[in-house]
């Protein structure tokens, strides 16, 4: 009676989580359900239709709803960190990193990096436990999951910057003053132009 997926049983000889025999199955109706109102849609088939389209129509062709709980960012200063690195810093000048002070939801940490030439990167970090049920939202929303490296991952570009900030003004909060400001630095493309 191990609970394993419907489809993927049908095609085992054995069980994969005691090696008994797989010639038996039970349809477990809370675990569909769940499964189902958790991700409302076929994850295979919607991945190809954004792939399909322009990459910058991705989120708007399917509002794939986020199944974390929404989580506060930039309300409490402690932990937010915003450093200035020297100037002989191989990378960044500017790391700004919003924390969040409890454990629900599912990003540790969300940070926006300032390079010298003062392009920008977005970092998202997480407990290592969620990265299965991150990567199955994030490739239902066209993000290739294989720039992901366990418990995190990184945007370089600033298309795909503006397009996860805007997910993630969506389904996560930002105090007023880190929003305003952050809006006009994505929306400006060079962190240096906005003080």
């Amino acid at each position: 009676m191990h609970k394993i997926n419907e489809t993927a049983v049908k095609q085992l000889k054995e069980c994969p989580v005691c090696g008994g025999p797989a010639n038996v199955y039970y349809v477990d109706s809370w675990a569909r359900q769940a499964a189902e109102s958790f991700l409302s849609l076929n994850v295979e088939k919607i991945s190809s239709e954004i792939r399909a389209k322009d990459p910058l129509e991705r989120f708007q062709l399917n509002k794939v709803p986020c199944p974390a709980k929404k989580q506060k960012f930039g309300f409490n200063s402690r932990y937010i960190k915003d450093q200035w690195y020297p100037h002989n810093h191989k990378v960044f000048a500017r790391w700004i990193e919003f924390g969040h002070d409890y454990t629900e939801g599912w990003f540790t940490a969300i940070a926006f990096g300032g390079k010298h030439d003062g392009s920008l990167v977005l970092d998202l970090s997480w407990h290592e436990s969620d990265s299965r049920v991150i990567y199955s939202y994030f490739r239902a929303l066209g993000i290739d999951v294989e720039a992901c490296d366990g418990k995190g991952i990184a945007f370089h570009h600033i298309d795909a910057i503006r397009e996860v900030y805007a997910l993630l003004k969506e389904t996560h909060e930002f105090s007023s003053k880190w929003t305003q400001w952050l809006d006009k630095v994505i929306e400006a493309g060079d962190w240096r132009k906005i003080p």
